[in-house]
């Protein structure tokens, strides 16, 4: 299971925002009863076929 983390910094005066850092995150699971994850966006569900 892949988790994926994107960072940016809030500029408080104009709230321009600005990305720091991705991380990506990878998990094995224990047993291969893992729930199924169906992600809300289009961007989302097309982000595993990028990495």
């Amino acid at each position: 299971m892949m988790v994926k983390v994107h960072a940016e910094v809030v500029n408080p005066k104009d709230d321009s925002r600005e990305t720091t850092n991705d991380f990506y995150f990878m998990f094995a699971a224990q047993t291969t009863a893992v729930p199924r994850v169906i992600p809300k966006s289009y961007a989302g569900m097309s982000l595993p076929l990028f990495l």
